[in-house]
């Protein structure tokens, strides 16, 4: 097994990097020979500083589009606050001096995110790249005459025209390249170099720490319960079951007044001797009431076979033996008619659909 050639830390600068230069046309290079970027010839330097820059490397280069270095990065972690290891930065510092080539050091904490979901490297890294973009496009010539050009308002918005073009109606002038957008990083810096870090999903992005990993969890299941809370009540008030009716078949209570408005309520009709045969209930039949979860349960297999209100009461009757209204069935009552109605309902539902 070969071992890693970047820690956690170096992983995540190497990503923030790729990711700034990728906006801007550059790219990154890690484990670069000191040497190579500058092409030491002895004698150029101090003999040490030779043979150090030899065997000494860069941990990131970022070059241009063609390849040629720009400046350097090296993450410092707690291994450079070792005396040799500072001296050993001390002649690579000396080396980038001598050549003005620009060197940056970030620690860990400059690589925490600010505020504006940003750190100190990724913020640094852009803001070098603006400045380059600027100082390039105030190197800008007229590829007509050669002249300086300045950057002019037209019909479109902003383009770079010529300095000649009052005097000399010289029309030469180039297009402004669109902004490059901030990055924006959703990952916090590991507390310590040996911390696990888990890939981004997202391509190009930093790396996710494990410690984000418990908050996101949470917000799923927060995100789940609300959904299934919601569900429950909607389920709720739909199936909100028909109140019982009133099975005494006695007189009416005295007529109700409310002030300032008098109502009378009217006594019932007196049911016929068949009708009051038809309501009486066995002796043996329990007087409770039949269940939220009896009465659901029917509703489904009713709106399952399509039955309609009067459909319903048929059956219900067929099964009793005597008119029951569903509304006042008892918990025996609906037992009977559910050991009737649930294999109706599996056999219906074993039946293919029409296509």
């Amino acid at each position: 097994m070969f071992p890693r050639l970047m820690n956690v830390p170096e992983q995540i600068v190497h990503g923030r990097l790729r990711d700034v230069c990728d906006r801007y046309g550059a790219s990154v290079h890690t484990k670069v020979r000191v040497a190579d970027v500058f092409q030491i010839q002895a004698g150029d330097v101090d003999q040490v500083l030779y043979e150090y820059a030899l065997m000494a490397h860069f941990d990131f280069v970022v070059c241009d589009e063609d390849k040629r270095p720009l400046f350097a990065v090296e993450f410092d972690g707690p291994s450079h606050r070792d005396p040799t290891q500072l001296k050993r930065d001390r002649k690579k510092d000396e080396i980038c001096r001598s050549y003005a080539f620009p060197l940056k050091r970030y620690r860990k904490e400059d690589l925490r995110r600010t505020v504006d979901k940003l750190d100190i490297l990724t913020e640094q890294a852009e803001q070098w790249f603006e400045a380059r973009t600027t100082e390039m496009d105030s190197q800008l010539r007229c590829p007509v005459c050669g002249a300086e050009m300045q950057k002019r308002i037209g019909p479109y918005g902003e383009f770079f025209g010529c300095v000649r073009y009052s005097d000399a109606n010289c029309k030469g002038k180039r297009e402004i390249p669109p902004p490059h957008p901030r990055t924006i990083y959703n990952s916090e810096t590991p507390s310590d170099e040996n911390e696990n870090v888990l890939s981004s999903p997202v391509a190009g992005s930093a790396p996710v720490s494990n410690s984000s990993l418990p908050g996101v969890i949470l917000a799923i299941l927060a995100t789940i319960i609300s959904g299934l809370l919601f569900i429950f009540v909607i389920f709720t008030i739909t199936n909100r079951p028909e109140p019982p009716a009133n099975r005494s078949i006695a007189a009416a209570p005295a007529p109700v007044q409310i002030q300032p408005v008098i109502v009378h309520i009217p006594p019932p009709l007196q049911a016929s001797p068949a009708v009051s045969q038809a309501h009486a209930q066995p002796e043996n039949s329990e007087t409770d009431a039949a269940s939220n979860a009896q009465r659901g349960f029917m509703l489904g297999i009713i709106k399952r076979l399509g039955w309609d209100s009067r459909q319903r009461d048929v059956q219900i009757e067929e099964i009793l033996g005597y008119k029951q209204n569903f509304s006042s069935l008892t918990k025996d009552e609906a037992h009977q008619i559910l050991n009737v109605w649930v294999p109706i309902y599996e056999e219906k539902k074993a039946q293919p659909k029409d296509p």
